[in-house]
């Protein structure tokens, strides 16, 4: 069984200064590395999606950049063809019109198709650059954001750092040990997060409830939870929003998880819901010894 620790209530956040870095963003698990950036007031984050790996890094006056590579492969065409460009595209999330009121560029050595959007929000805009480009038969998405009276300095000096300098590579990320998928062959699979949701809901909250849930589910060879069901539950209404949960992850699969049969087994995992004062933090939760370090 795995538990998932979910705290709601308060939060606070310790305020420093930022150190300025480098003005370069390399990004193995994406394949990429944008150099004559501005400098970036953090190191930039790279996470797994469900689909594939998205980084984001932050500068100066609002500004950001955020890069998205699917992992899943599209057919050979042009991204000045209308018609591909809208299939290839629409599996990225982005509103249609955006898609249609670009212009074609390049980005190193491929091309591109790069749009405009503001949007204004009384005296300030939001400025968007979004660029849409395919390696190697990848799509990838390069996001430029910043909000201003008027587009800052950083913002444009980010979209021409990404469109001159942006240097494509094979992807590198890091594998799992083989000795941890033949030690435990019967593990839960890696759970992937997606888009942010909300479990504890505000209900519960207000009524102070608190406690453990469990679901039980099978996982499918796409690595979606399928058959949910509530095993046992603190309270009855604590587990609404699990559904919406599982929808937005996935776990990580094996090639032949259908052919071992693997996607008719049943896992268990449990949530803990607890309300945490201001200023304190929810308990850890650690994996087991076991499947931290390897066997002697």
């Amino acid at each position: 069984m795995q538990r998932t620790i979910i705290g709601a209530l308060a939060a606070t956040a310790c305020l420093a200064p930022l150190a300025c870095l480098a003005g370069e963003a390399e990004l193995p698990e994406l394949g990429i590395t944008v150099r004559d950036l501005p400098e970036l007031v953090a190191k930039p984050t790279v996470r797994e999606r469900p689909q594939g790996y998205e980084a984001s890094a932050s500068f100066a006056a609002t500004t950001s950049l955020n890069v998205y590579r699917q992992d899943e492969s599209v057919t050979p065409g042009s991204l000045g063809d209308a018609s591909y460009r809208a299939t290839v595209l629409a599996p990225l999330g982005e509103p249609q019109d955006w898609k249609d009121k670009g212009t074609m560029t390049s980005i190193g050595s491929h091309e591109a198709w790069i749009s405009l959007h503001v949007t204004r929000l009384g005296p300030m805009s939001a400025n968007r650059i979004t660029l849409y480009t395919i390696v190697d038969q990848y799509r990838y998405r390069i996001i430029v954001t910043a909000m201003g009276s008027k587009p800052p300095a950083e913002f444009d000096a980010v979209v021409k750092a990404v469109l001159s300098s942006a240097a494509f590579e094979p992807v590198r990320r890091p594998v799992e040990p083989e000795w941890l998928a033949a030690e435990h062959p019967d593990r839960i699979p890696r759970f992937v997060p997606g888009e942010f949701v909300s479990l504890y809901p505000p209900p519960s909250i207000r009524r102070g409830e608190q406690g453990a849930i469990d679901v039980e589910f099978s996982i499918d060879d796409r690595g979606r939870a399928t058959g949910l069901k509530l095993v046992k539950s603190a309270y009855s209404d604590l587990g609404e929003r699990l559904p919406e949960y599982f929808e937005q992850r996935v776990f990580k699969v094996p090639r032949d998880w259908e052919q071992t049969g693997s996607d008719r087994r049943r896992f268990t995992k449990e949530f803990l819901f607890t309300l945490a004062p201001p200023g304190s933090a929810c308990p850890a939760s650690r994996a087991p010894a076991e499947y931290r370090t390897p066997p002697t």
